[in-house]
């Protein structure tokens, strides 16, 4: 197949996960790579070299005005999304965001909104809707196997080594860490499974590392009678991930799923999904509905504003609890939901 025949793919990033991972990507799922726009020129150039790409993008501007370039995987700072992903849509590219979609409701509405009419097919980096196992998962749900859905937990620590990239330090750049690097994650897989979810209340703290982001987040979900907790961590450590759903008829729980596999457990069935390369299949399922212009089978826009509503909901409603806390400290004593007060 020549690369013309292909979708050919630019990325914006040209270090880290744009890097050692979505280049490979793009090539394993049957795309085309044209290059990268880093921070410099220079950066750009290394990359091309790299991954034998044939162009060399200085600017995201300039990936946006070459015609070679079908389709973007926008890998920059979470607080860059908004405008990169925007401003390439407006040029006519098919474009994959990564997590999170924007930093704030109002951006991502805006960009569902323009996504609507665009044409385009306009995607987030969910990639762990593409592991089999949690296929399954969602299909033993949605058939109505577990009955009535009452409870779900999911849970993923992974710590980290050492303190993050700056723009992850701040809310102001990266939107939360643990709660948007891990947690947006499972809040999709969530979604993916059952919609409908709305946070009530949460935990955002920085137990490790001290930083103005967190790197412990708790999240409390609601759905009718049903609840739904996430606990994710980037400062503890935990050896595997986990997801445990409860319905009226039946439990099913998914153990280290977050590499591409993973185990699954139905009543006293036990099945065992192989490694995946999640990331290729998001590739190829994005470059099939570029050229058939059909449906998209991950996660969409609108899915990945799901997402950012949910957590700018564990923003809020943490620092509403941070707020009473200190009144509480202050006074010793707190106000009850009807504002009465009562004794701590």
């Amino acid at each position: 197949m020549s690369m013309r025949d292909q979708v050919r793919w630019a990325v914006v990033g040209t270090s880290g996960w744009a890097d050692h991972t979505f280049a490979r990507a793009i090539a394993a799922g049957g795309g085309a790579l044209i290059g990268a726009a880093g921070s410099s020129r220079e950066g750009s150039a290394a990359f091309a070299a790299r991954h034998f790409a044939p162009r060399i993008f200085g600017s995201v501007e300039e990936v946006g005005d070459c015609d070679d370039v079908d389709a973007v995987w926008v890998a920059s700072p979470s607080n860059q999304h908004h405008d990169h992903a925007l401003m390439l849509l407006r040029a006519g590219k098919h474009v994959l965001v990564e997590k999170p979609l924007a930093l704030n409701v109002v951006d991502g509405e805006e960009m569902v909104a323009e996504a609507a009419g665009s044409g385009r097919v306009t995607a987030v980096g969910f990639q762990h809707r593409f592991n089999p196992a949690h296929r399954f998962v969602a299909e033993l749900v949605q058939e109505g196997h577990l009955g009535p859905l009452t409870f779900a937990r999911l849970h993923m620590f992974i710590q980290a080594p050492d303190l993050p990239t700056p723009w992850r330090r701040s809310v102001d750049t990266s939107g939360g860490w643990a709660i948007n690097d891990l947690g947006s994650h499972l809040l999709d897989l969530l979604n993916f499974i059952v919609t409908g979810f709305s946070t009530v209340a949460s935990s955002l703290t920085a137990a490790r590392f001290e930083l103005d982001a967190d790197d412990l987040a708790i999240v409390l979900l609601r759905r009718g009678a049903a609840s739904a907790v996430l606990d994710v961590s980037t400062g503890l450590a935990d050896k595997e991930s986990r997801l445990e759903l409860f319905g009226l008829d039946g439990q099913v729980v998914v153990e280290d799923s977050w590499p591409g596999g993973g185990r699954v457990r139905f009543g006293s069935e036990v099945r065992s999904f192989g490694v995946a390369d999640t990331y290729a299949a998001q590739v190829r399922a994005f470059n099939e509905a570029v050229a058939s212009e059909g449906g998209y089978g991950g996660a969409d826009w609108p899915a990945g504003l799901a997402v950012v509503r949910q957590v700018a909901d564990a923003h809020r409603l943490a620092a509403n609890d941070d707020r009473g806390a200190e009144a509480a400290d202050r006074t010793g004593r707190t106000e009850d939901g009807a504002g009465k007060t009562a004794a701590r």
